[in-house]
């Protein structure tokens, strides 16, 4: 039997901010339908799940970002970014580091690819992370102003 890439294996980061961010849609949905708040309590139930565990079995202390699972130390840029945008991590200083460190691979031709060394994201992976890189320190700016 053949096993899964590690990418899809184990909490994976992308995969559980994107469903974090889908649930709070939910919870806001339940309530303009006035669903009842049991429908409401076990998505905001699992969304604490989900963000208490990718917090301390995926963030890396020392390198200031998140690993993509638990089955790798690879710091993936699409799922970093998706942690921001969908509050799963809402630690100011943890934002901070991460976008340091998504702005730290950017060269003249973009970002380096953390999959294949010496390579860069081209295409539509290229224009997605520049879009989630814009947005993250978007939201990033906008959160300092407010404070």
């Amino acid at each position: 039997m053949l096993s899964p890439p590690a990418q899809l294996v184990a909490y994976n980061l992308q995969a559980n901010s994107i469903l974090y961010y889908t649930l709070g849609l939910g919870i806001t949905l339940a309530d303009v339908l006035g669903d009842s708040d049991a429908v409401r309590d076990i998505y905001t139930s699992n969304r604490t799940t989900i963000q208490t565990a990718v917090n301390e079995l995926l963030w890396d202390e020392e390198a200031g970002w998140f690993n993509d699972n638990t089955e790798t130390d690879l710091k993936p840029q699409d799922g970093n970014v998706w942690a921001i945008l969908s509050g799963l991590t809402n630690d100011e200083p943890r934002i901070t580091r991460i976008l340091d460190n998504l702005q730290s691979r950017w060269t003249q031709w973009g970002p380096t690819s953390v999959e294949a060394s010496h390579s860069y994201v081209i295409i539509v992976s290229f224009r997605s992370i520049n879009i989630f890189n814009r947005l993250a320190m978007q939201y990033h700016r906008l959160s300092q102003a407010s404070s």
